[in-house]
């Protein structure tokens, strides 16, 4: 990326308005680059971090392994 602001802006766009819209119901923060979701099961977690993993692909980018896990 060429700026933090412009990561900032992309990542916006890329997972917090996709995530508003796509998945309402489960709370969504970002810090930075670092990103929280609070789901009530496991098979939830599971669906959004698949969702979320083909949302990225989408945009040409990729979740981190061995910093995206579902505790």
């Amino acid at each position: 990326m060429i700026s933090p602001v412009l990561a900032n802006l992309f990542l916006h766009h890329a997972s917090d308005t996709w995530m508003a819209r796509n998945f309402p119901r489960s709370p969504w923060c970002r810090y930075v680059d670092d990103g929280l979701v609070h789901c009530r099961i496991k098979a939830e977690a599971e669906a959004i971090k698949a969702a979320l993993q083909a949302r990225f692909e989408e945009c040409e980018r990729e979740m981190h392994p061995d910093k995206t896990k579902i505790v």
